[in-house]
Formats: structure tokens, C-alpha cells, sequence
């Protein structure tokens, strides 16, 4: 275990260790490294289209607002910025995702090909002691396994800090006392959900060792499946399996327990955020106080912002 066997014996691997999220970005970012100018067309382009689609929620309030005043030639001129913006948010969009896409696919073939030529090189000692259904599972799902959080972490990670950030500017923008009422219902949510995320993150590590235990039971019960049916133990075989999955199950409905109270906890909180925002934002547009005051489209832009926020 956290070596790897050889003909002159078991060579010590200390990066078979359980990395840390920060040891994982480091590395994530040294593969991803090989396709740098790929990187920086796509970094570029997803840059652009979260910049176009902070900025689609403000046009559109300046088309309620043109509506409200009936000004009919303001009403054109922002209605063609939309559809500007929106046609340029889209081809950013796409060329963001053609980019991604291509260098998650030659990550995924560099990375095989690699782990193919380490394989292939080791010494005889090491498939002695390695079995190859272990080995295969390494080229297919282990790989996928590994690169598909470096997938996530370049795409929709990146969309959504940017969609956070800029959501949390505009909003201050448009109005501080707004955003200082409404971010004070994101603690309690961050709370919540760190919470739950380290209650789900044990239940799962124990979700998997039953899993494992149990599929320990299953190899070694196939693999002398002559003695088992010479002993008729087929029985306690089969006991001891749906013990170990009985106990998964177990784990896995108090995940689904404390996900559905979470979601529900914060689905309150969300939904009394949003209320509060239309009742003081209501006021506020009805305010005569030019410092207070806000006008219905900015209101409308504000929870559009508000729901970027919630969504990322």
C-alpha cells in the first residue's frame, strides 16, 4: 500500500499519499500546463462571457425603465444593446466551451498515454503482485476520475467565482442598503452547507469502505466459489455481503436525510432573503428621497443580480 512493487523490492511512492486540495490545484494546473495557449483562448473567452452577462441584467432594467416613461426612441436604442450583448455572450459562450472541451479531451489522452507508458515500463515484480482488472480500472475510471474535477475547476468553477464576484460589485452598485440587508442571509447558508459538506464527506468515506469490504467478500467468495459450494456456504457468503451493503444503505439515507434538511433550511433562508429584498426594494423605488431612491428597472436588475449570486 503506497508503494510500488519492483524486482529489487517495494519502492516507497511518497505522492501516494492523500493530497490536499491546494497540492490537487497545483498539480491540476501543471497537466493543464501542456495546453497553454488553448488555456488562454479559453480563459479569454469565458472572461468575456460572464463580463456580457453581468451586463444583461442592467440593460434590461434600462428597458423597463424606457417602458415605464414611455420613451419609445430609448426603448429601441437599449433593446438593440441587448441584442448585441446577448449574440456576443452567446459566441463567447461557445468558443469558451469549444476550448474546454478540447483541452479536456487531450489531457484525457496525454494523461493515459503516460500512465499506459508507466505501466508498460515496470518490472516483471510488479504485475507478478498487481491484478490487471486493477490495472485496466486505472487506464478507464481512474482517469476519468481524476481529470474530471480538473474539468470542472477550469470551466464551471471559474464561471461561477467570476458570476459571485461580479453579481456581488453590481449589486453594491446599484444599492448598498439593499446588498447590506440581502448578504446578511449568506451566512447562515455558508454555514449550513460547510456543515453538511463535512457530515457528508465522513458518511461517504464510510459509504466506501462498506462498499469495499463488501466487494472483498464477493472476490474472495468467487474466487473459491469450488469450496464454498463443497461447504454449502453460499448462505453466510451471501449474509456477510448484504450485511456490508445493508450498512452502506444505512449511511447513504442519513446523507439523503441531512441533504433534503439542508436544502430545506436554505430554501427558507432564500426565499425570506428574496422577500425582504422585493418589500424594502418596494419601498425604495416608491421613495422620494433621491439618495434612497431607486428605479424599478435597477430593482429588477438587482434580483437578477441576486439570483447570479444564489446560482453560483
Amino acid at each position: 500500500e503506497g508503494g510500488v512493487r519492483g524486482d529489487k523490492g517495494i519502492k516507497k511512492d511518497e505522492s501516494a499519499d492523500l493530497i490536499k486540495p491546494t497540492q490537487y490545484f497545483k498539480r491540476a494546473l501543471w497537466i493543464a500546463s501542456s495546453e497553454l495557449w488553448l488555456l488562454i483562448c479559453a480563459f479569454l473567452a469565458l472572461f468575456c462571457a460572464s463580463g456580457s452577462n453581468l451586463v444583461l441584467p442592467v440593460l434590461s432594467g434600462h428597458v423597463f425603465n424606457a417602458i415605464k416613461d414611455s420613451e419609445n426612441d430609448r426603448f429601441i436604442h437599449n433593446m438593440k444593446l441587448y441584442v448585441f450583448v446577448s449574440i456576443a455572450s452567446g459566441c463567447f459562450g461557445s468558443v469558451r466551451s469549444l476550448c474546454f472541451r478540447i483541452v479536456s479531451r487531450r489531457l484525457s489522452f496525454l494523461t493515459r498515454n503516460r500512465l499506459f507508458e508507466g505501466l508498460i515500463r515496470q518490472d516483471i515484480a510488479f504485475f507478478d503482485a498487481a491484478q490487471t482488472g486493477d490495472l485496466i480500472s486505472r487506464l478507464s475510471w481512474d482517469c476519468n476520475a481524476m481529470l474530471q474535477p480538473i474539468s470542472s475547476l477550469m470551466g464551471t468553477t471559474l464561471q461561477s467565482i467570476m458570476f459571485f464576484l461580479g453579481g456581488l460589485i453590481m449589486s453594491f452598485v446599484i444599492s448598498w442598503r439593499l446588498s447590506m440587508l440581502a448578504f446578511t442571509t449568506m451566512l447562515p447558508i455558508i454555514h449550513l452547507t460547510s456543515k453538511y459538506a463535512v457530515f457528508s464527506q465522513r458518511l461517504n468515506r464510510e459509504i466506501f469502505t462498506f462498499i469495499g469490504m463488501a466487494n472483498s467478500i464477493a472476490q474472495e467468495a468467487m474466487s473459491n466459489i469450488r469450496t464454498v459450494r463443497a461447504f454449502s456456504t453460499e448462505e453466510v457468503e451471501l449474509g456477510g455481503y448484504r450485511a456490508e451493503t445493508k450498512q452502506a444503505l444505512n449511511r447513504g439515507i442519513k446523507d439523503a436525510c441531512a441533504n433534503a434538511g439542508t436544502i430545506f433550511l436554505s430554501n427558507l433562508i432564500d426565499y425570506g432573503a428574496s422577500t425582504l429584498i422585493l418589500l424594502y426594494g418596494g419601498f425604495l423605488v416608491m421613495s422620494s428621497d433621491e439618495k434612497k431612491h431607486i428605479s424599478i428597472g435597477m430593482l429588477y436588475a438587482y434580483l437578477r443580480f441576486w439570483d447570479m449570486i444564489q446560482n453560483s
